[in-house]
């Protein structure tokens, strides 16, 4: 988890109603999302990572997933892109 500010952000969630009843593709689900974008926002990047056997949490092609919480902006979801801005807190847990 991390916490603090982050500029240049881009986040999008997938659209069930926009991808119909057919079966969902990485490139349909990419094409149908609701995308949004900000300049700057405080807020949480939580997510995992999973090098084997995590295919079914994963983006295909992918060895990590994350979302992001941004509460003053009223917004969450996929984070897609983000710069994290100094004084970021990497949270870990305990071993």
């Amino acid at each position: 988890m991390i916490d603090g500010t982050f500029s240049a952000i881009a986040l999008s969630v997938a659209s069930g109603p926009a991808l119909g009843s057919n079966k969902p593709t990485p490139q349909s689900v990419h094409d149908t999302a609701v995308k949004a974008s900000l300049p700057q926002a405080k807020g949480t990047i939580v997510g995992f990572f999973a090098r084997g056997g995590g295919q079914r949490l994963l983006h295909e092609g992918k060895t990590f997933h994350l979302h992001v919480v941004l509460p003053d902006a009223q917004k969450a979801g996929h984070l897609d892109s983000a710069e994290l801005e100094p004084g970021c807190v990497l949270r870990l847990p305990a071993p």
